[in-house]
């Protein structure tokens, strides 16, 4: 049986501080959290500082592995507004020890022209020690792993990899003959999360994915299926726990962060894979 970490993400926890996001990630069992900049600055605004989070999450064991989201890195940056938020994420990661950035994109279909915006972030990135995480989102330029994984090899870079998000995955175009036909290498993350495959009327995508996502297990995303996909391949991932909900954003951040723990380990588990 294959061993896999789990790790928290904040948009899973609604939680008013660091340390209260820490504490529940700690008593879910889970050592790793994906934090947002957003978060960070909320957390920060609210008086915790650098060195305040950075002890807090060493006296509980828990680190913060990934940074969440770089947006726009394969479009024209003419005014350099993603450059400097590149800069501003790569010193978050620097501050927590974390190992890479999470990214999405607009592009316009220039593969090669995309790659090498993507080699320079790699770059930068490797400078400082990280990998850069590259995210298909379906209402996005960048709408499938199919087309990043293209991008990426022609990018040339070895610390750059595929993050599959299973509510982008299952509402957009992804298939398991998709997954299956990429090298396990390829893969970095698994985002898991479950959902229903059909929306709700009257709502747009982007609300959708960030407040209906569902626990693993209690939707209708074939879970069990990219689990056993990625494992035909070898891939060597991740299991980000980024489950947007709005329900589980109304329980105490240590509920929250158990239930999605629990029913995480119980899709893996089932799949003959364990946290």
């Amino acid at each position: 049986m294959n061993v896999d970490r789990l790790i928290m993400s904040s948009h899973t926890v609604n939680c008013p501080t660091f340390r209260e996001l820490v504490e529940a990630t700690a008593a879910a069992d889970v050592r790793a959290i994906a934090l947002t900049y957003q978060q960070y600055r909320r957390f920060a605004e609210g008086g915790e500082s650098d060195a305040d989070m950075v002890r807090i999450a060493t006296a509980n064991g828990v680190q913060v592995v990934d940074i969440e989201a770089l947006f726009g890195v394969l479009e024209p940056d003419p005014s350099g507004r993603t450059a400097a938020h590149a800069e501003r994420l790569f010193g978050l990661a620097e501050l927590f020890g974390a190992a890479s950035i999470g990214t999405h994109s607009d592009f316009d279909g220039d593969i090669e022209v995309a790659a090498e915006r993507l080699s320079r972030l790699c770059r930068s990135a490797g400078a400082r020690g990280l990998w850069i995480g590259v995210e298909p989102v379906p209402v996005m330029g960048l709408g499938d792993l199919a087309t990043a994984w293209e991008v990426i090899r022609w990018s040339g870079c070895s610390n750059v990899g595929l993050v599959l998000d299973t509510w982008h995955f299952s509402r957009g175009a992804g298939t398991l003959d998709m997954v299956r036909s990429l090298p396990g290498a390829a893969f970095r993350t698994v985002q898991i999360s479950d959902g229903h495959l059909v929306p709700p009327a009257g709502i747009d995508y982007l609300e959708d994915t960030l407040s209906n996502r569902l626990p693993p297990g209690e939707g209708e995303f074939d879970l069990a299926g990219i689990v056993a996909s990625l494992s035909h391949i070898g891939a060597d991932v991740g299991w980000d726990m980024e489950i947007c909900s709005s329900k589980l954003d109304e329980l105490p951040g240590s509920e929250a962060a158990r239930r999605a723990a629990r029913a995480t380990r119980a899709v893996l588990a089932a799949a003959g894979r364990a946290s």
